[in-house]
Formats: C-alpha cells, sequence, structure tokens
C-alpha cells in the first residue's frame, strides 16, 4: 500500500499578512519485496513533514520539517545474488530529518 495525506490551515492577520501551517502524512508498506525471487521484504514506513510559514506582501518565511520523527528505512536495497557485487548486498538508506528556513519573494 501507499497512502498519502495533508492537511492545511491559514489565518489571515492584519495588513493581508497571513500564517499557514501544514502538515503532510505518507506512508508505504504491504507486501512489497525488493526482487523477483520475495526473499527480501521490505518493512513498513510511516513519514511526516510539517511546514509553518508567515507571509506579507511579496515574502513568505517558512520554517519546515521533513521526515520529522526522523523515521529510518531502506530507500533501496539489492541482494547480493543480483548486484553481482563481490562483498554483499547493497543498500542506500533513508535520508534523516532535516530541518531548515526559507526565504521568498514573489515579484
Amino acid at each position: 500500500y501507499t497512502v498519502n495525506a495533508a492537511a492545511q490551515y491559514v489565518w489571515s492577520l492584519a495588513n493581508g499578512a497571513s500564517v499557514r501551517v501544514r502538515t503532510d502524512v505518507s506512508g508505504s508498506g504491504g507486501d512489497y519485496y525488493w526482487e523477483i525471487d520475495n526473499q527480501d521484504e521490505r518493512d513498513a514506513f510511516w513519514l511526516v513533514d510539517l511546514r509553518l510559514a508567515f507571509a506579507r506582501g511579496p515574502l513568505t518565511l517558512t520554517a519546515y520539517a521533513r521526515n520529522l520523527f526522523d523515521e529510518r528505512y531502506e530507500m533501496e536495497f539489492v541482494p547480493v545474488e543480483f548486484s553481482a557485487a563481490v562483498s554483499g548486498d547493497i543498500g542506500a538508506p533513508s535520508i534523516p530529518r532535516q530541518l531548515g528556513v526559507q526565504a521568498r519573494w514573489d515579484f
């Protein structure tokens, strides 16, 4: 299965300013196998992203968190039987939690 959902709310403030909060939730799981032999099953995982933005005129300032709860999972996995690697399986871990700020000027 794959699930995606989002919720957003905007508060209008004085002088045309606004505050927006948004959360995005995505999940993936079920019977998902990495290769055709069905020997290596991927575990289910859920991700939560959060954004808080202040906008006034052409300026928007945003604080965000991606993968808010620092969920760890395999983004890609190739077992040694299918990779031709000498030393074992090949994999790529998930991207860890990211926190940041963003400024945007519309013109």
